[in-house]
């Protein structure tokens, strides 16, 4: 659901389960369609700078190699825009859609920016 579970919620949910800090507060529950998302957040035209302003209090730096828990703007294959990864393998990323979540293999995957969570599993 837009503004609940969507991408970006995927990211907040992840980040406050390993960091403690919900970076979704201000975004959850303020929007209800793709169209008002770009509205409130932006986030469609410039996906790598809202996630920026998003990590960035927390102190979440880049990385150009991102491991497992790491968390990522990429492109992908089935959606027209960019979305919210968190990479959940060496070689495989998971991603949140209208119907549910999807994994893909990483060749698949094109990063467009990603942060180093902190995560030990």
């Amino acid at each position: 659901m837009w503004g609940e579970s969507d991408c970006i919620f995927l990211l907040a949910d992840w980040v406050h389960a390993v960091r403690g800090v919900d970076l979704g507060a201000k975004w959850r529950m303020t929007y209800s369609s793709a169209g008002e998302c770009q509205r409130i957040t932006g986030y469609f035209t410039d996906p790598v700078g809202f996630m920026d302003a998003q990590v960035e209090p927390l102190g979440l730096e880049r990385t150009d190699a991102p491991q497992p828990g790491d968390i990522a703007v990429c492109n992908v294959p089935f959606t027209k825009h960019p979305v919210g990864g968190v990479k959940v393998a060496d070689n495989a990323w998971l991603f949140k859609g209208e119907e549910g979540t999807t994994t893909l293999h990483s060749k698949l995957v094109g990063v467009l920016a990603a942060w180093s969570v902190g995560y030990e599993g």
